[in-house]
């Protein structure tokens, strides 16, 4: 899913979000890996009419930011979500 995040005016905490697009890579089927030469599929997500992007409903506030840890607060239904950053990724 590609997103743009920008931050809301007169709340410098709080990151809006705008969905963009869809894209999807195949990588295996039935536990079988898909090979390089299959294409990816994608599509541009509809824009909401009468939605300003810039004051959409999708944002976050970030509760606390360092170096190594993210932890935001979702709006409704709403959560709290912790990231930690990780030099090693292996999925």
């Amino acid at each position: 899913v590609t997103t743009r995040g920008s931050p809301r005016q007169g709340l410098p905490m709080r990151v809006g979000l705008n969905f963009e697009s869809v894209k999807l890579k195949p990588v295996e089927f039935l536990g079988i890996k898909v090979p390089d030469t299959l294409p990816n599929l994608g599509f541009d997500l509809p824009k909401i009419p009468g939605i300003d992007p810039e004051n959409g409903p999708g944002y976050f506030d970030v509760s606390y930011l360092d170096d190594e840890l993210l932890i935001i607060r979702q709006n409704a239904p709403g959560g709290l979500f912790a990231l930690v950053k990780t030099n090693d990724y292996d999925p």
